[in-house]
């Protein structure tokens, strides 16, 4: 049972939209790799977009409500740690990528087991599956891993998410978030941005 004298637990944004990017990239893999390679693809694909990022928004802003949701007073919803428009913007950046870079190769090399028949988006029906987050083609375990270890505590006590940090640091969203992820390696002076509004000197952050 949680000790709710010391107040609140902290707020972990950085943790939240995190995890939320990466549930998004295997969802949006996981389907869009049973579609068929043809001129379609391309509005095939906005349309899973917007369908993927509906569905994980209204069921991370639907946890904690119901008749059968969980109702305790120990129970901490999700826009308690990030706001509906934090998660949405989190998700809609990562989706805008995977739309513009998508290749069917790559999504079902990234698959545990991808289907022997293309199907089309009509075919596909059912709740969206539960994937594994350690399947995200993007990440880089060992750059990624040094990274947040050091960043991640510095935005909690700020109490800032990947879309703050942006904000703050004069960056878009899509740079300090793929820098968290190992994705991509910013030039020194954007390196400069980040570890100036963390308050930190730029040698310290992890290149």
């Amino acid at each position: 049972m949680l000790d709710t004298a010391s107040g609140p637990p902290p707020k972990q944004p950085i943790s939240l939209c995190k995890d939320l990017v990466s549930y998004t990239i295997s969802l949006f893999n996981l389907e869009a790799s049973c579609y068929p390679e043809n001129e379609d693809l391309p509005i095939w694909l906005r349309n899973l977009a917007g369908r993927v990022e509906r569905d994980i928004i209204s069921q991370a802003t639907g946890l904690g409500r119901g008749p059968f949701a969980l109702t305790s007073k120990f129970v901490v919803r999700l826009t308690y740690h990030a706001s509906k428009e934090e998660m949405s913007e989190a998700i809609r950046n990562v989706l805008r990528s995977l739309v513009a870079t998508f290749k069917p190769s790559s999504a079902v090399s990234a698959l545990p087991k991808a289907s022997p028949q293309a199907r089309s988006p009509e075919q596909v029906t059912g709740e969206l599956p539960i994937a594994k987050l350690s399947e995200s083609p993007l990440q880089q375990p060992d750059r990624k891993s040094i990274r947040q270890k050091f960043v991640e505590p510095l935005l909690d006590a700020k109490g800032w998410s990947a879309l703050d940090w942006a904000k703050y640091s004069g960056v878009a969203y899509n740079t300090a978030s793929d820098y968290l992820e190992g994705i991509t390696t910013p030039y020194r002076s954007t390196r400069l941005k980040l570890a100036t509004s963390l308050g930190i000197p730029v040698e310290k952050l992890p290149k």
